[in-house]
């Protein structure tokens, strides 16, 4: 587990990958931010949860990420993945990446600052959000497919 008030500083290349269960919980008063050492975007690579993995975060920031890979985070494989009220901005490439796969969460949540905001591979799907986007180059991005409701 990963406490409130706590800044995970990314040294440059580097990244979390998840194979187990990763909780990250802050609160509304004290979010636990995910930042590049260096304020820059594409500074360290991404968070991403893999099979069999679990990733819940809770009240994060997710800045600077998106190195070569080119997204902040992902679920990929059956790996679940939460974000719940959580800021993921000023990163290169994509903010969220759903691969298709395990269960999936997302409520409250603000993208900003990135080319892709969401991207949503073939087979994968995402409800139930609310969505809070800016200055993105797409919102939502379709690799395949259709979106089913509004995205507004």
């Amino acid at each position: 587990a990963i406490h409130p008030v706590i800044t995970m500083e990314m040294p440059q290349y580097r990244w979390l990958e998840n194979y187990g269960q990763l909780n990250a919980i802050g609160t509304s008063n004290a979010p636990i931010r995910f930042a590049g050492t260096t304020p820059n975007a594409g500074w360290w690579y991404y968070l991403k949860t893999m099979d069999p993995g679990r990733m819940a975060l809770e009240w994060c920031e997710v800045v600077h990420a998106g190195y070569s890979s080119g997204y902040a985070v992902r679920r990929d494989g059956s790996g679940s993945l939460t974000v719940r009220n959580c800021r993921i901005h000023d990163n290169s490439g994509t903010g969220l990446w759903l691969s298709p796969g395990g269960a999936l969460t997302t409520e409250h949540n603000s993208y900003s600052n990135q080319t892709y905001a969401i991207r949503v591979d073939p087979g994968a799907s995402i409800l139930n959000d609310t969505y809070d986007f800016s200055n993105n180059t797409y919102d939502v991005y379709a690799n395949s497919g259709t979106i089913a409701q509004p995205v507004t």
